[in-house]
């Protein structure tokens, strides 16, 4: 009986771990494009304000 919880909980932090890492790179790959988005944009619009 040990043995099945152990195995059970071992398998289920793997899948968290894994998880958890996908989700964390798929955050910072959005804030990565959010980022950049603003400077692009902010880039921009500065030639419009040093007329």
């Amino acid at each position: 009986m040990r043995l099945v919880v152990g195995v059970t909980t071992l398998i289920v932090s793997v899948g968290v771990y894994f998880s958890y890492q996908v989700v964390r790179n798929l955050t910072l790959e959005n804030l990565n494009r959010h980022a950049f988005l603003e400077v692009q944009q902010g880039a921009d619009i500065l030639p419009l304000y040093c007329r």
